[in-house]
């Protein structure tokens, strides 16, 4: 693109490109903006908006030279007059999405040692509003990333102990049949309400799945889900498998998620792999099979990951709303209304105190509903495969835009030959009777984890030899076992400044983590 025109206003013609640098001296120009800029920071990536031709790049290379440069132009006008470009590179005529040039500037953790935003302003106040694009799809790609790294670094310690459950307690598996029928996953919004009715009209064409969080909100419509999934690690995912227990519906369940032994006792498991280090381990010694699938980000995209794998048919995901309709955050009943009921008072009933929460977390209005920012975001990181793009389907009328695309009814959905997959729980006797102890498979389990730790020491020797972050799957084994060493050393492995003692040391404190959660004796 060249100079920015708005409507009914003249063209001018396109700038010099030198125009925008000091005339006389714009390496010295670029190299005080630059200290400015960083002060005495150091971070592993550099974001440069607008860098024109190519000094402002420099001058960060030599002040940070191990650092990352990404170069995000709002024209093409400096295309073929910067003097040296970055690895990393983007502007207007590229064909690679500026959205996607963002995710693999951030795809492998360098993030962690700190990022830097640098604007040259002579060229970013030129060209306004692909500078503001490129400003708003850098914010949304650092919080989605943020997010994502502060969930590892918060959950790896409960990930560990969820798993270790899972491997003891875990007794009765599930078995998927796969079709070519279709698949409804009935998910946690307000929307989902107003299809129940469908739902049951069409229950006998189509294999029911849902959210652990919507079976409540199915059961007392008379609906019982054919399979229910659970991923979420907080201790408060045991009321969402409540009602779930109490009836013994299959679950498909990753060993990262929190269960109680009771629902891991009673219910029959699909159980789920992720790509969690520890989740294989705790399939294993539980003698479990596992179903790979993706994380996705949430409960929904583990969902809808598994479902495509299972039927040729199509798949939708009915009342994902990811957004408040008047006072109604989720559909009724939910989980967690018990927790509202529990603190219910004369002066806060419990609507009012719903409805305080809804309007305080959604706080953009659509017409009756109500939108965050946050969910906003987070939905666009849900899709199905390129492949399987065609099969995925949503049933929701909220306003919320999501790379799923949205039908009105099931009606609507492509016709389809065949039978939808079928759940079957299989036998106790189906067991190995030597995985029959829990304190086995515990074992098992720690073992397995002994051997991703020797792993991650493999792992993190051979990136930091190559001055590179450390690998997401040491990372979680050492943020699990001995968080608070581990941080300074994800952050420093980062920014490729880390030594061998560090690690060495940190290696050392997670290897006497594990010896404790053998008892604190050998064997």
């Amino acid at each position: 693109m060249g100079c920015e025109a708005r409507i009914g206003s003249p063209t001018f013609p396109e700038p010099d490109p030198t125009s925008f640098h000091s005339r006389y001296a714009p390496e010295r120009e670029a190299a005080r903006h630059v200290r400015a800029c960083i002060g005495s920071k150091r971070p592993a990536i550099v974001y440069i908006i607008g860098g024109g031709m190519g000094y402002i790049h420099e001058a960060v290379s030599e002040l940070l030279p191990r650092a990352r440069l990404v170069s995000l132009q709002p024209c093409d006008l400096f295309h073929a007059h910067e003097l040296g470009k970055p690895a990393i590179t983007w502007r207007p005529g590229v064909a690679e999405p500026l959205e996607s040039v963002l995710a693999r500037s951030l795809a492998d953790g360098r993030m962690a040692g700190g990022v830097s935003v640098i604007e040259w302003t002579p060229v970013t106040r030129r060209f306004t509003a692909q500078s503001e694009r490129i400003r708003l799809a850098l914010r949304d790609a650092l919080e989605s990333a943020s997010s994502d790294a502060a969930t590892s670094a918060y959950w790896s310690a409960g990930w560990l102990r969820n798993a270790a459950r899972f491997a003891a307690a875990a007794r009765r598996q599930v078995r998927i049949r796969n079709g070519d029928g279709p698949i409804v996953i009935a998910c946690a919004g307000p929307s989902l309400m107003r299809f129940l009715p469908e739902l049951s009209r069409r229950r006998d064409d189509i294999a029911l799945w849902a959210l652990a969080s919507a079976v409540p909100a199915l059961v007392a419509a008379g609906l019982t889900p054919d399979l229910a999934v659970a991923t979420d690690p907080g201790f408060w995912n045991a009321l969402h498998l409540r009602t779930i227990t109490e009836l013994g519906i299959p679950i498909a369940l990753s060993p990262s998620a929190f269960a109680t032994e009771d629902a891991l006792y009673r219910c029959p498991i699909l159980a789920l792999d992720t790509g969690l280090p520890f989740e294989r381990a705790a399939v294993e010694a539980a003698g479990f099979e596992d179903h790979r699938c993706s994380a996705s980000g949430s409960a929904a995209g583990t969902a809808l990951s598994l479902a495509l794998a299972c039927t040729g048919g199509p798949v939708t995901l009915a009342g994902y709303d990811l957004a408040a309709f008047g006072h109604e955050d989720h559909c009724r009943p939910y989980p967690f209304d018990s927790l509202d009921l529990a603190l219910a008072s004369r002066t806060r009933p419990v609507t009012s105190a719903g409805a305080s929460r809804t309007f305080d977390g959604y706080q953009a209005a659509v017409g009756a509903w109500r939108l965050s920012r946050a969910f906003s975001a987070y939905a666009l990181s849900i899709r199905p495969p390129l492949g399987d793009s065609a099969r995925a389907f949503r049933l929701s009328d909220s306003p919320v835009p999501t790379p799923v695309p949205r039908i009105a009814r099931l009606d609507d959905l492509p016709p389809t030959r065949g039978e939808p997959p079928v759940v079957t729980p299989l036998d106790d006797g189906s067991r190995d009777s030597s995985l029959d102890s829990a304190a086995i498979r515990r074992e098992g389990y720690l073992d397995r984890v002994s051997s991703s730790l020797e792993a991650s020491l493999a792992g993190a020797t051979e990136a930091l030899a190559s001055s590179v972050p450390m690998p997401f799957d040491a990372m979680t084994v050492y943020r699990a076992l001995a968080p608070e060493a581990t941080a300074p050393l994800v952050a420093s492995m980062a920014r490729g400044e880390a030594t061998e003692r560090e690690l060495l040391a940190v290696h050392s404190a997670a290897e006497q983590a594990l010896f404790s959660m053998r008892g604190g004796c050998d064997g």
